[in-house]
């Protein structure tokens, strides 16, 4: 099993290794972690996680839900297209606050 890869500056929370069904439940602490530091809310960056099928879509609906429990802001940027397709279809592409940045 693969070893979750992050860097965590200021609010944003940059992905950097293996985001499958094998390791979202090492991330959950580190992205709940992130979010109970950060100041007003939380990025994070998937621009260079290897994101493979769909469980990580539950992980991040949980962050979402741990920062409304927390009043604050939670915003994904630089999903790579194949995972705002698996959003898509998966029906949460509206309700997860995707923003493509690069």
């Amino acid at each position: 099993m693969s070893n979750p890869a992050f860097t965590l500056e200021g609010d944003t929370l940059t992905l950097e290794g293996l985001l499958s069904v094998e390791t979202v439940s090492q991330y959950q602490s580190i992205g709940n972690d992130a979010l109970a530091k950060a100041a007003k809310g939380l990025v994070v960056d998937l621009g260079v996680a290897e994101i493979i099928g769909s469980a990580p879509i539950a992980l991040l609906i949980a962050w979402q839900r741990r920062a409304i429990s927390l009043d604050k802001s939670y915003e994904l940027v630089n999903a790579p297209p194949h995972f705002l397709e698996i959003a898509r279809v998966s029906g949460v592409l509206e309700i997860l606050p995707f923003t493509q940045i690069s």
